[in-house]
């Protein structure tokens, strides 16, 4: 590993409501600025996991939020600062000091009014040792104008300091740089110390993996380590999100077309072995992902379709499954679709679905994802919402996985009962079966989507696109608009 310093059996998951603290995803900031015409459908949304059950909240944010957006709550659940990936602002819904201008460059020039044009969501982490600091990890899109191409880059930190200003914060460390190049999505884990935490990026095309160790003394790293082979190079793999499991022993290096790369993760020294690449046929891709909170079914899906994957079966290959298919629902009417976006874990254990349309007044919701199979009701348009939002999801890390229990770095003892960390027993039987860090294997292909089955849902996405049309035209007719004209329809690709 090369490094440089910047200064600066499993134990029961339990339900989260039996959780006291460590709140920090409990608000997700979505919607548009209040300041554009004031209606009841339009202005800020918060959804809040403050309340059972989980409810979505009318607010006057000043932001507006495309794709792009976190935000941190202290670990009670109370909101502090959020992005758009343009500014920070805090809880008052006011500009942070020195919260202007994150992400600056070209791309920051062409999305600065709308938010930030990316899915590659930022995620904020409590700043071990300094009290009510917040360490923001941002990452920026480059443009190439000579080849066309849009590059992850840089992974960016920013220090947000929520004490100062007598509570409306400040920024004290804005756009530090800590890797450029072509980047993946980055995510964070939990160290073994219950204190510290590990952050890691993929380079795009590349199997190299540079990872970073935040601690009270600063960020450390890159640590770099190259494992498995190269990807597809006529793939973006950048678009695809890449997850640890909500135990941390699993890391997904998210490769949607040519099938996720299954990492086991050391939280002592941030090292990953024993890849596992399950590959895809040409029929099958995805580009989001997401855990059940137990970690033992990951979720990954396109706008059409959800598949899960069972962790715990011996082949994980024929354990590949449809959980569901797009329904063809719309909120709050055709044409604004419920197809999906992006996936993520929600504090009350539900997984949530952003729409793929480019607003909408609902998200798509996994009910019971700890459940095997269909049993985990994959539920299209259930989650209403009070105004439109555009494809916006927050993207978080699991703030309640603690110690290592019995690790080696498992020294600090600082986690207490009811302070709403979940311990994990150190495995160390299982560590010593690993394949060494640079060694990897191709598992069996995941069935494909039967051709005559694609083709039939290809046919039914253009039936229904056509009747949506035709519904838009009679009623735009009806209110006494002019009188529809036929129009040559053809199936929109999925």
């Amino acid at each position: 590993m090369n490094s440089r310093y910047f200064l600066l059996p499993l134990l029961a998951i339990f339900t989260v409501s039996q959780l006291v603290a460590q709140k920090h995803d409990y608000n997700w900031t979505i919607g548009y600025n209040t300041g554009n015409p004031i209606t009841s459908e339009f202005g800020g949304t918060v959804i809040s996991f403050n309340d059972t059950p989980t409810v979505a909240i009318k607010t006057n944010q000043k932001l507006n939020f495309e794709y792009y957006s976190t935000a941190c709550s202290d670990s009670s659940g109370n909101l502090l600062f959020y992005t758009n990936g343009i500014s920070i602002h805090n809880y008052l819904h006011q500009l942070v000091e020195n919260g202007d201008t994150i992400n600056p460059g070209d791309y920051w020039d062409i999305t600065a009014q709308n938010g930030y044009g990316s899915t590659i969501g930022p995620f904020a982490l409590p700043y071990p040792g300094h009290p009510n600091q917040y360490v923001l990890f941002h990452t920026a899109t480059e443009y190439d104008v000579d080849s066309f191409y849009l590059r992850i880059s840089p992974l960016y930190f920013s220090i947000v300091d929520m004490a100062a200003n007598n509570g409306a914060g400040k920024v004290l460390a804005k756009n530090q740089v800590l890797v450029a190049g072509d980047l993946c999505w980055p995510t964070a884990c939990k160290h073994g110390n219950g204190r510290d935490w590990w952050i890691t990026v993929g380079k795009h095309r590349f199997p190299i993996q540079y990872t970073f160790l935040l601690s009270p003394d600063g960020i450390s790293g890159p640590f770099e380590q190259t494992i498995g082979p190269v990807f597809n190079p006529d793939f973006n793999e950048f678009i695809s999100k890449s997850i640890f499991s909500p135990d941390g022993r699993i890391y997904i290096r998210h490769d949607g077309k040519s099938g996720p790369r299954i990492m086991d993760f050391d939280r002592c020294t941030g090292i990953f072995s024993n890849l596992r690449i399950l590959p895809y046929p040409p029929e099958v891709y995805s580009w989001s992902a997401a855990f059940s909170q137990d970690s033992r079914f990951l979720y990954l899906s396109k706008p059409s379709m959800v598949w899960y994957i069972d962790m715990k079966a011996n082949n994980l290959s024929t354990s590949f499954d449809t959980l569901g298919r797009y329904n063809w629902t719309y909120s709050p009417a055709p044409p604004w679709s419920t197809a999906i976006s992006e996936l993520q874990e929600g504090a009350d254990g539900k997984i949530y679905a952003s729409t793929y349309t480019g607003s909408s007044r609902c998200m798509n919701r996994i009910e019971r994802p700890l459940l095997p199979g269909l049993a985990a009701d994959m539920n299209f348009g259930s989650f209403k919402l009070p105004r439109w939002y555009g494809l916006t999801m927050c993207h978080y890390p699991n703030y309640r996985l603690g110690e290592n229990e019995g690790s080696p770095c498992d020294s600090l003892n600082a986690q207490q009962a009811g302070d709403g960390f979940i311990k994990t027993l150190y495995d160390a039987a299982g560590k010593s079966r690993v394949k060494p860090q640079n060694d990897y294997t191709v598992l069996p292909m995941v069935p494909a989507t039967p051709s005559e089955e694609a083709r039939a849902e290809k046919r039914l996405w253009g039936d229904h696109v056509k009747v949506a049309l035709e519904e838009r035209l009679r009623r735009e007719h009806a209110e006494g608009g002019e009188k529809p004209v036929k129009h040559d329809l053809k199936p929109d690709r999925q």
